[in-house]
């Protein structure tokens, strides 16, 4: 099994990148042969859509799992349609989320989350409205 955790630097003490599009890396762990790759995410600094495009590019590299820590409603149905599970961690090391996924395992995400996060990017606006300042 192939396990991608996104990172906010290329450090080993990372900490879990809170927003997946934007992350600095994904560190691709395979817990069949114990493994770990570092993949820069060439969509970091992307204009848009970079939730997509990472997304895309953890499809191409066969992952089956990703942990992060705050994702976007079209990415994570990028990835649930091709199979890959999400769970998510946020705030906490990559080295600590490794762990804690081999031992435990991690909660896996929802779209009830993923809504929650829309309204508060939104602050309580309806799709549509403009901000009245």
């Amino acid at each position: 099994m192939i396990v991608a955790f996104s990172a906010e630097t290329l450090q080993p003490d990372s900490f879990i990148s809170s927003d997946f599009g934007r992350s600095s890396c994904f560190i691709l762990v395979d817990t069949g042969i114990d493994s770990r790759e570092v993949v820069r995410n060439p969509y970091a600094e992307s204009l848009g859509d970079a939730g997509i495009q990472s997304a895309r590019m953890l499809i191409e590299k066969n992952v089956d799992a990703v942990v992060i820590g705050q994702i976007g409603r079209f990415a994570l149905k990028l990835l649930s349609a091709a199979g890959i599970r999400v769970y998510s961690y946020p705030g906490r090391q990559v080295s600590e989320a490794i762990a804690r996924f081999l031992k435990d395992g991690l909660d896996v995400f929802s779209d009830v989350a993923v809504a929650k996060q829309r309204r508060c990017a939104c602050r309580g606006r309806r799709r549509g409205e403009r901000r009245r300042d």
